[in-house]
């Protein structure tokens, strides 16, 4: 029975028990599709809690990432069928490579060696690998045992998986393309050699230089899928970097205007305050303070939309990190030490951006510390 079948008769079989549960634990875009599925006209409108068991509740939850784990595997088969058939490959080919894996295996520990030199040759591949000559020989047994998947002749939904998480593990260690693209190129002359270097009449070897190119092809396709996923995913978060960049200039503009008028109302309160009134004085001074605080703020939040460049110039640490901690507000119980060495270097730094980078480590400390200790 073919795959969509299946999910259609388990989603049907599921909407009994899911149509409250679903509603509950399932976003709105994931509800309409799955009852649409099983032939229903619409999809039943959340509801407010209602008394169930909480095993029933468990078993519904369960249910639920039952049906979406499947329409996981639907996808990643048709992902891979999707391919098979672009590259031409077949069941045919499937079994070719079967076969040929006993012919072959003996070459396996040449390609790993000549992969791996490759590899040492290049400074910049070789970069990739942070933990020396223990990790390369770690490698190549994970390189041996991929070879033994390439003639496995069992390509399923699991050897999709297993394909693309070492892509995307190349991808997390920053492993250009290019050298992926040149790997691939000597696993597969180094499997063409050892089937020219086998006893196979030549129709059988021509059938499995064929079947060969196409494997190839496929597990290249299925890695460099997996750096399209990461650049996909880096134009969506510079997406959003931009929208909180527009935001960001947006609110600051907004907050400047009544920042404005507090701060002259302020400066007018501050001239009719009776001479020698302490208590009012203090107050209105930490209202001047925290208007200041709050300039800054829209400051730095307009700087962050128009990507201001850094200013540096050199600056002593230690006086910079004491008049920071002077400025923030500590509780009765916390203490500071201080302790930085006087014959540091001026370091060439943005004061400003440091200063509240500072600040915002010393006060979340005390934030935390406060959660931590009574008051």
């Amino acid at each position: 029975m073919a795959p969509g079948t299946v999910l259609s008769m388990d989603r049907a079989a599921l909407l009994p028990s899911l149509s409250v549960a679903a509603v509950r634990y399932w976003p709105a875009g994931c509800i309409r599709p799955l009852f649409e599925s099983a032939g229903c006209d619409r999809a039943p409108r959340a509801q407010k809690p209602f008394p169930v068991a909480p095993r029933a509740q468990v078993e519904m939850i369960r249910a639920s990432i039952k049906v979406r784990k499947v329409s996981a595997s639907v996808w990643e088969q048709e992902f891979l069928e999707e391919l098979k058939h672009y590259v031409g490959f077949t069941e045919a080919h499937a079994q070719v490579l079967a076969d040929l894996r006993p012919s072959v295996e003996s070459a396996f520990g040449g390609i790993v060696e000549r992969f791996y030199d490759a590899i040492q040759q290049n400074p910049k591949a070789l970069s990739v690998f942070k933990g020396g000559a223990p990790q390369i020989e770690r490698q190549k047994a994970f390189l041996r045992a991929w070879l033994e998947g390439v003639v496995s002749g069992v390509y399923d939904v699991e050897y999709l998986l297993l394909r693309a998480k070492i892509g995307r593990t190349h991808v997390r260690i920053q492993l250009d393309q290019r050298y992926v693209l040149g790997a691939m190129n000597i696993v597969r002359e180094g499997l063409h050699t050892a089937v020219d270097a086998s006893s196979f009449a030549l129709e059988r070897r021509e059938l499995s230089h064929q079947a060969l190119d196409k494997i190839c092809d496929l597990e290249l396709a299925i890695m460099l899928q997996t750096y399209s996923e990461d650049y996909t995913t880096r134009i969506r978060d510079s997406e959003r970097l931009a929208t909180l960049g527009q935001l960001a200039g947006f609110v600051g503009h907004e907050l400047r205007n009544p920042l404005a008028v507090m701060e002259t109302s302020l400066h007018l309160l501050k001239k009719r305050i009776p001479v020698g009134d302490s208590n009012v004085e203090r107050h209105t001074q930490r209202l001047g303070e925290q208007l200041a605080v709050c300039t800054g703020i829209i400051s730095d939040l307009l700087d962050l939309a128009r990507d201001r460049p850094l200013a540096t110039t050199p600056v002593a640490l230690g006086p910079l990190l004491c008049s920071v901690i002077e400025e923030v507000p500590l509780r009765d119980t916390c203490e500071i030490a201080i302790d930085v060495d006087t014959t540091l270097p001026e370091a060439k730094v943005d004061a400003k951006q440091l200063r509240h980078l500072i600040a915002n480590l010393v006060t979340n400390a005390i934030q935390a510390l406060a959660q931590q200790t009574p008051e």
